[in-house]
């Protein structure tokens, strides 16, 4: 399988988790309404359609988009810092959103405090663990799906490069090293850079694994967004 057949996998993967919750979601909001009702949907992006990441979220926008067509309208925040998220959060509800969509992990504290003053609204958190504890709420929920799936094929993809550099004699088997910045030291982290590692090595054995864990990447603009091999 070609190298860029894998990543066009990957991308899909993780975007497809994010389309189907929201459609899921949307498809509930609009079900039983006035079939001319217009059911606005907010989304707080971290980043812009320049990013990998925010892209991808974009796409099941679009989805939704397509699906759902006339019955929903967008409205869109590019680039929200983290400590930002409760302005663009406030003018979303203002603006009679229904359904909002956050991110970035570090959206999540202020989301659920916000969803609290707002039950008339859904949430969905992209990351984040705090919709299992208290106080619950019925309309603040959190998803990623399996985006580990996506992480593995990534790391095949890295076998892949590491395997070419091997056999180029640029690098022996002893020197395949494979080193990935994580973000958080959460679930949804650590199942990433694990299955990451075993994509790794379902292509080659003797690949050898290292991480930087609890590393804020955005906090600092010179760090590294991208796995370095």
């Amino acid at each position: 399988m070609k190298t860029e057949t894998i990543r066009k996998y990957a991308v899909t993967l993780i975007c497809c988790a994010a389309a189907i919750a929201a459609t899921f979601l949307v498809h509930t909001l609009i079900r039983g309404k006035n079939s001319e009702k217009i059911v606005k949907v907010g989304y707080v992006y971290v980043g812009d359609l320049c990013d990998a990441y925010t892209s991808n979220f974009a796409k099941a926008q679009r989805e939704i988009e397509k699906v759902f067509g006339e019955k929903t309208q967008s409205v869109v925040k590019y680039s929200v810092p983290e400590e930002s998220v409760e302005t663009a959060l406030n003018e979303l509800v203002g603006e009679g959103c229904e359904l909002i969509f956050t991110t970035s992990y570090g959206y999540g504290e202020k989301t659920k405090e916000i969803a609290a003053l707002h039950p008339e609204v859904q949430f969905c958190q992209a990351t984040c663990s705090n919709a299992n504890s208290e106080p619950f709420l019925s309309n603040y929920h959190t998803f990623m799906g399996s985006i580990h799936e996506g992480r593995y094929i990534c790391g095949v993809v890295a076998g892949m490069k590491l395997d070419e550099l091997i056999k180029a004699g640029k690098i022996t088997p002893a020197q395949a090293k494979i080193g990935y910045i994580a973000a958080f030291p959460y679930a949804e982290v650590i199942s990433g850079y694990t299955s990451f590692f075993l994509g790794v090595r379902s292509v080659v054995p003797v690949a050898t694994h290292y991480q930087l864990n609890e590393r804020r990447y955005r906090a600092n603009p010179l760090n590294p967004l991208a796995i370095r091999i």
